[in-house]
């Protein structure tokens, strides 16, 4: 039995057979697809006069319209048009982070800082590579600046003391100060539900469908 022209099948074959082709968005030629033109038009693409495209479902999921006469059924959208909508996933970026604070309770946080008790290495210049030692004048001139620090690996600490933290709020709302999450953005995420790929196919060839 022919099958009616512009009816479209669910195929899980790599090829269409003949009398379809896949529903992939190819332009066929208006004059040797006559028929199938006056159905679908230029719905999906082309030009109307030397040619039309046929619906591109690929990475897609078909959807019903909720009156098949109205051109804007869905959602004030021009769905029945053949427009093409949605995405296969979104990026996350910090504008998509909401305000949100981070209270935080009183408390106390014991420090202590490492030095060093070797004498030799010893440098004017702190940094991040420097701790503490002891502290000497080269030559024993007085104007000559003092070098209190060395690159060596550190042997002990200072008598730990604590410091106060106040009660607040952290983040990018409330007061105190900014706290460093490790958010990592832009993020992608997939908005595909769980699928199975299957190609469709669209009988290019069949009964022309005659109205209710």
């Amino acid at each position: 039995m022919d099958p009616m022209l512009g009816t479209i099948l669910l195929w899980p074959i790599p090829f269409a057979p003949v009398g379809y082709a896949l529903c992939n968005g190819a332009s066929l030629a208006v004059q040797q697809n006559a028929a199938l033109f006056s159905l679908l038009g230029t719905r999906y693409g082309g030009d109307g006069q030397n040619t039309f495209k046929l619906p591109d479902l690929r990475n897609r999921v078909p959807r019903g319209l909720n009156n098949p006469t109205d051109a804007t059924a869905l959602g004030g959208s021009d769905v029945y048009t053949g427009t093409a909508s949605g995405t296969v996933s979104v990026t996350l970026t910090t504008a998509n982070l909401p305000a949100h604070s981070h209270p935080t309770t009183a408390g106390t946080l014991s420090i202590s800082i490492p030095v060093s008790t070797d004498s030799s290495n010893n440098t004017d210049t702190p940094g991040p590579t420097t701790v503490l030692t002891k502290g000497i004048v080269s030559s024993g001139i007085s104007s000559n600046p003092s070098k209190q620090y060395t690159t060596l690996a550190p042997t002990t600490n200072l008598l730990p003391f604590n410091a106060a933290i106040p009660a607040g709020n952290t983040g990018n709302a409330g007061t105190g100060t900014p706290l460093a999450a490790p958010v990592v953005v832009p993020l992608t995420i997939p908005t595909l539900p769980a699928y199975c790929p299957v190609n469709f196919i669209i009988a290019i060839q069949g009964i022309y469908p005659s109205r209710n």
